[in-house]
């Protein structure tokens, strides 16, 4: 396996989304609030954010597993076996050349075996897997913030350039920047917030997105479960790390 300054083979899509989101803001601090000192350092800290905990979850390596020996003689079948009292099928991965532990996955844009594998996110250009669950989750949650109050500053602009009896071209300019960035905010925002709210679902189940997709178990019935709410969030959230399989090399 090969590793990069970026975790994942889609580098350009979180490039793309960072101009995106450092242009929009800027052109909003310098031309429409130019005046409002508090919304603006808010909006700069919020942007910020976003953009920084989408590239440390693109960056940080999710959880792959280095390949292992040449086994396609030694095992030809699935490893069938019970974990908490849920019949679990480990499969063989013939790319990776491993019995796949528990709640691990191959990815076929990265054409890795990740731990905890959830899904592979193409806003960020990498997996999605125990190791960076947690900025990932933070990356979502702080987008939705931001599509919230970039949303509320531009419902509040646009109310008062329609009142504006000022109009020249900058009046028009700023008003169609207006009225496009709010339609590509509601946008994002339908689709941040609806992220949000499925993977703090899952969060509190301790269920992945490929095991829902799978239909593997019931959600609320998660053999992996750890009993509570809290227990579930501290796990993805704040519990310890397992240190990187990966090793930089010259080659």
């Amino acid at each position: 396996y090969q590793r990069r300054v970026h975790g994942g083979s889609g580098w350009w899509a979180p490039l793309l989304l960072s101009i995106l989101i450092a242009g929009s803001t800027t052109w909003m601090v310098i031309f429409v609030i130019s005046d409002k000192t508090v919304q603006k350092y808010v909006l700069i800290v919020l942007a910020s954010f976003s953009i920084v905990f989408m590239w440390v979850t693109g960056c940080v390596d999710p959880g792959i597993l280095p390949r292992g020996e040449e086994l396609d003689s030694i095992f030809d079948d699935d490893i069938v076996e019970v974990y908490n009292g849920v019949k679990i099928i480990r499969k063989f991965c013939s790319t990776c050349q491993i019995i796949r532990p528990f709640r691990v996955s191959h990815c076929r844009q990265c054409n890795n075996c990740v731990l905890r594998y959830d899904h592979h996110c193409g806003a960020v250009g990498t997996c999605i897997g125990l190791r960076n669950h947690r900025y990932y989750l933070a990356f979502i949650y702080s987008i939705s913030i931001l599509c919230i109050y970039f949303g509320t500053i531009c419902s509040i602009q646009l109310v008062g350039y329609v009142g504006n009896s000022k109009r020249d071209l900058y009046y028009y300019v700023n008003l169609l920047f207006i009225i496009f960035a709010l339609a590509g905010n509601l946008i994002s925002l339908f689709f941040s917030v609806g992220l949000c709210i499925l993977h703090t679902f899952f969060l509190l189940h301790n269920i992945t997105t490929h095991e829902d997709l799978k239909g593997s178990f019931e959600v609320k019935n998660s053999p992996f479960s750890l009993g509570s709410y809290w227990n579930n969030f501290y796990s993805v959230v704040l519990g310890r790390l397992p240190p990187s399989y990966i090793r930089l090399s010259k080659s």
